[in-house]
């Protein structure tokens, strides 16, 4: 049994957190009985990124073995996806780093096995025209919208400490991401440090942003989502792990190219309005295969320079610093596999 079998230490990382329920599976898929012993349980995301697409689409089904049953668990924060592979209801799902680097610190035995995005543009600080906001400084005292446990809290927590604002100084407000728009509009917050496209709705709806987590970058500061495994499962279902990552590479290809099916298709399925969708799929700042094992990301197996070894130790660290986290592994390498990559760049 892996570390997580048991339900309890599952609960225990759910609180470290911040998640107190995973919202419930749904089965997409059952082509035959043996589905009983073969099955691949993913996360269904409310954002259009290429997995919705992927479900969206039918793509799941076309590209695992004929045989596997699908299951889904939805979510709506990085902290629900880290507890959905605690918990054993997902094997496999794409992850924003610092969720990702909660889950384990806290001890979480998973891999990460593709790099596929940065988050440049595509997560920022909007402040609303009337609050008299104009830089990360004038933050102090201000009551401010994020999403606790996620990428965009750590962005906001190392952009408050970039600039010289102790985190005491700013009236921190934990909100889901789609509940942001809501307190924006009835003026409970000042402003927002959030994802595309709640980002980009509250831009348009008398906001402007002033930083953004692309800005972390000259202070080595690098948040990228990848796509993290469960290792037990990882270890069983290779030719699954491979099949996901295969059919992932091949949409996250089509958000390169801005295929004229994206925006309609995930308009529809995730209820954001179809110029969002176009917005987010200009700014998904997607990898290739080749850049992904380049040393200046994954490297190749054995290749413990690579730059995500850094980023993992720095923003761990980082993460220790501000609280986010209480203690830090004294190596990364066994939370890295590039070995499917490789065989994605061939």
């Amino acid at each position: 049994m892996s570390k997580f079998g048991d339900r309890r230490k599952a609960l225990g990382l759910m609180g470290s957190l911040g998640v107190c329920s995973v919202l419930g599976g749904s089965v997409i898929g059952m082509r035959s009985a043996y589905a009983q012993a073969r099955k691949h349980r993913i996360t269904a995301s409310t954002r259009p990124v290429p997995e919705s697409y992927i479900l969206a689409s039918g793509g799941w089904a076309k590209a695992l073995p004929a045989g596997v049953g699908i299951e889904t668990t939805t979510v709506a924060s990085g902290a629900q996806i880290m507890a959905a592979l605690a918990s054993g209801s997902a094997d496999i799902s794409n992850v924003g780093s610092t969720p990702m680097l909660t889950g384990i610190c806290n001890g979480l035995d998973v891999s990460v096995v593709y790099v596929h995005s940065t988050t440049l543009t595509s997560e920022g600080l909007v402040v609303r025209n009337d609050s008299g906001i104009n830089s990360v400084a004038d933050l102090r005292g201000k009551m401010v919208g994020v999403t606790f446990n996620t990428s965009t809290h750590f962005a906001l927590l190392a952009a408050l400490s970039v600039s010289g604002v102790p985190v005491g100084e700013v009236k921190l407000i934990n909100a889901r991401a789609d509940t942001l728009p809501a307190l924006w509009q009835r003026g409970e917050i000042a402003a927002s440090y959030t994802w595309s496209p709640i980002v980009n709705q509250l831009e348009k709806d008398n906001g402007k942003r002033i930083f953004q987590s692309g800005d972390l970058v000259k202070h080595g500061i690098l948040a990228f989502d990848a796509i993290c495994v469960r290792n037990d499962y990882k270890k069983n279902n290779p030719d699954l792990v491979m099949a996901h990552l295969t059919e992932y590479v091949r949409v996250s290809r089509l958000f390169q190219q801005g295929h004229p099916d994206l925006a309609p298709t995930l308009s529809k399925f995730t209820q954001v309005p179809e110029n969002d969708v176009r917005e987010f799929i200009k700014n998904f700042a997607t990898l290739t295969p080749q850049q992904v094992v380049s040393k200046e990301w994954m490297g190749r197996p054995g290749e413990t320079d690579a730059g995500i070894y850094k980023s993992l130790a720095f923003q761990a660290n980082f993460m220790k610093q501000i609280g986010q986290v209480q203690s830090v592994p004294a190596s990364f390498t066994p939370y890295v596999d590039s070995s499917f990559a490789v065989r994605l760049a061939a």
